[in-house]
């Protein structure tokens, strides 16, 4: 083989080496990133948001709108989906309805989008005995997601289910 064929080829390699030292670095870096986000999200979710929705749990149960607070762990299986960290509160038309806790029930889910270090506030009004929608209603920082607008968005779901 000629010296010229070996130099190109050493290039290519080269190139390719370079590519894949950088691919791998940038992989680590969002790796890294996802991780912090997780943890500060899970300091949230004790200090913050789980508290406040087990307030607002009891609250309403005492006002007789049976509902339950719930978690998910990142990367916890529900079926063929991967969930996120989150915490949500569950609403009950009916006491039987949280005892079987089968299909669908109105519920705000705070998920952390672990990639970009935002809380996704994801509500559902649908219900197994009613149609509803579905969506997100706001996205906020980490450092937005206080009790207020915990509350706040919960209403929105709340004035819903009781009407």
């Amino acid at each position: 083989m000629s010296d010229n064929l070996n130099t190109k080829l050493d290039a290519i390699f080269d190139a390719r080496a370079q590519r894949v030292a950088e691919a791998r670095r940038v992989r680590l870096e969002t790796e890294k990133k996802q991780e912090e986000n997780l943890k500060a999200f899970l300091v949230l979710q004790t200090s913050v948001i789980r508290p406040t929705l087990e307030d607002l749990a009891k609250n309403l149960t005492d006002r007789g709108l049976e509902c339950a607070v719930f978690e998910t762990v990142d990367g916890q299986q529900k079926g063929s989906e991967t969930l996120a960290a989150g915490n949500g509160i569950e609403f009950y038309r009916h006491v039987i309805f949280k005892t079987i806790r089968k299909g669908e029930s109105p519920h705000l889910t705070l998920m952390l989008d672990k990639a970009t270090g935002r809380v996704l506030f994801h509500f559902s009004t649908a219900s197994m005995d009613q149609k509803g929608e579905t969506g997100v209603s706001t996205v906020v920082n980490l450092d937005a997601v206080t009790a207020d607008l915990i509350n706040e968005e919960a209403l929105k779901v709340i004035a819903i289910v009781c009407k």
